[in-house]
């Protein structure tokens, strides 16, 4: 069964690997609308982003 599980800066590369299979496409749902992918790169703007998302 799926399980919903909260923003964490522990995801921080698998979530990286993640984004980067979407080639720069928008990733519908995920909160990424106006953060980069190279800005998210960076451990403490991801963790603004989580933050963000929380």
């Amino acid at each position: 069964m799926a399980q919903l599980i909260a923003p964490n800066v522990s995801f921080h590369q698998s979530w990286l690997e993640a984004a980067g299979e979407f080639a720069g496409a928008r990733q519908d749902g995920a909160g990424a609308d106006g953060w980069s992918l190279d800005e998210l790169k960076d451990a403490q703007v991801f963790g603004r982003f989580v933050d963000a998302l929380v």
